[in-house]
């Protein structure tokens, strides 16, 4: 960055953007006069067009300042481009160490592990887990058979079966009134929308 100019080349273009801005300050304030004048040749009020006229010379020597203040700004950040530019390649350079300082340290932890039987020893762990799961659900699937078996010799399983019938056809139209009532709300507003 500092063999290519980027301090000048910055201070350039900071330059262009305040002449642009002074330029169109310039053609704003005209533009604001015309009116003054226009204002009072419309009878619109001396007191109006004196307000006007202060507020103007107050926004024109702020605005003043403010100009003073960013070309003081311009001077003082001449070389600091260069300065910036060193700044960012150390950033960049102590970044890249510090994310290959991790990846070796990652890269040891998993040689650490193997040599510790790590893997191994995870792979015992998730195969018996997925062990105890199936017979858990076997198990529990064992469980479920032997009440219906249990509830059937009771007499109770037809009952029962009736009444799961029904609770089920319940739900089924309380889903189909809902989604029926959604589509109908969807409608209305796009409706309401289009109107």
């Amino acid at each position: 960055m500092a063999k290519s100019g980027f301090g000048v080349e910055q201070a350039s273009r900071n330059a262009d953007f305040q002449r642009d801005k002074a330029w169109k300050e310039t053609q704003r304030s005209e533009k604001d006069k015309q009116k003054d004048i226009n204002m009072a040749k419309s009878g619109f009020g001396v007191e109006q067009a004196s307000r006007n006229s202060d507020f103007q010379r107050d926004k024109a020597y702020k605005e003043e300042q403010r100009n003073q203040k960013e070309s003081q700004k311009d001077i003082n950040m001449a070389g600091f481009g260069v300065e910036q530019a060193s700044r960012n390649s150390d950033f960049q350079r102590d970044k890249a160490y510090k994310e290959e300082q991790r990846s070796q340290k990652e890269s040891q932890k998993d040689i650490n592990m193997a040599a510790a039987g790590f893997g191994v020893e995870q792979a015992s762990r998730t195969s018996d887990f997925q062990r105890d799961k199936a017979y858990k659900e076997e198990q529990r699937s064992q469980k479920e058979s032997q009440k219906d078996i249990n509830m059937a010799a009771a007499g109770f399983g037809p009952e029962h079966a009736s009444r799961q019938a029904d609770f089920q056809r319940d739900k089924a139209y309380k889903e189909e009134q809902r989604n029926q009532k959604e589509k109908q709300g969807e409608f209305d507003m796009a409706r309401a929308i289009f109107k």
